[in-house]
């Protein structure tokens, strides 16, 4: 999966800056007959890397505007993930073209667009993941009717395939973006121990606090393979505000000598990454409180 991320951060600008799509007056096909696919809807996030850690860079939530359609709403984000820096809205709907599944989609909000057309055909979807290409302004071709649209797509499929679409582009659901896909060089692999430290512990002293500081501090050492298990599940999340309940404080010591300090929330589904400003959270809380009474 990792290479897909490294192609997708070449590709990401590219995609959303506007630069190189093709715009149309008019639609593949209306509204009218489409039908929303409810297993698309929700979260999808494109990632990319920066200094070996994965960004959340843009986020789309699809929702349900009508049964035949769908407003996407993008958040541009920045700062890791923890800032949004712009927000765009989009009203999309399907278009099937012989094998194609086309989006048809409608930039709401900018007028120098005057509400133009750009079009996304979907390849490959599954629970955690959605390939996609987009057409590209290479198509010169205008259409005054979408009848003449969508004839000209049903006899143009070698050109769409070698000339018109981009490079497939994957969007991927929070769930897939595991510990180890977003930390390239603190895999659970390089865990040596997970402090958790006793008592009351003050969140900006911890963060300023050095390696030899936090050896003073009274913990609880577990050792790698006690940990690992429980950080392969977990997996990011948005950085919206999270409902903490008793939230224990640690540190995980890699193996290089670095170190990461977590905030974990007492049953284990919550996780911050401190030193990283990550948000993650885990289906799989039950065997937290295990590991909390070693």
């Amino acid at each position: 999966m990792r290479h897909l991320f490294f192609l997708m951060a070449f590709l990401v600008l590219a995609t959303f800056c506007s630069c190189d799509y093709y715009y149309s007056d008019v639609p593949i096909t209306d509204s009218t007959n489409a039908k929303i696919d409810r297993n698309l809807l929700g979260e999808w996030v494109i990632p990319e890397y920066s200094d070996s850690l994965l960004d959340p860079d843009i986020v789309i939530k699809l929702i349900e505007f009508t049964e035949s359609e769908y407003l996407a709403v993008v958040k541009y984000m920045e700062n890791g993930g923890s800032d949004i820096r712009d927000v765009m809205v989009y009203k999309v709907h399907h278009s099937n073209v012989g094998d194609y599944r086309f989006l048809n989609v409608q930039n709401i909000e900018d007028d120098q667009l005057d509400k133009k057309y750009s079009f996304w055909v979907l390849d490959r979807t599954s629970p955690d993941s959605v390939s996609a290409r987009y057409i590209t302004d290479t198509l010169e071709n205008r259409f005054r009717k979408s009848a003449d649209f969508e004839k000209f797509l049903q006899n143009s499929t070698t050109a769409l395939e070698e000339i018109y679409l981009s490079e497939s582009i994957p969007f991927y659901r929070w769930k897939a973006l595991s510990w180890n896909v977003v930390n390239q060089t603190a895999q659970t692999n390089d865990f040596e121990a997970l402090w958790l430290f006793e008592g009351s512990v003050e969140e900006d002293k911890l963060l300023e606090a050095s390696l030899e500081e936090l050896h003073q501090m009274e913990k609880t050492v577990l050792v790698e393979p006690a940990v690992k298990v429980h950080f392969e599940g977990y997996h990011l999340r948005s950085n919206e505000p999270l409902m903490w309940n008793i939230p224990r404080y640690g540190a995980i010591l890699l193996r290089n000598g670095k170190m990461i300090k977590v905030k974990i929330n007492r049953n284990g589904d919550l996780l911050y990454d401190m030193t990283n400003q990550r948000n993650y959270k885990t289906e799989n809380k039950e065997s937290w409180e295990d590991l909390f009474t070693h």
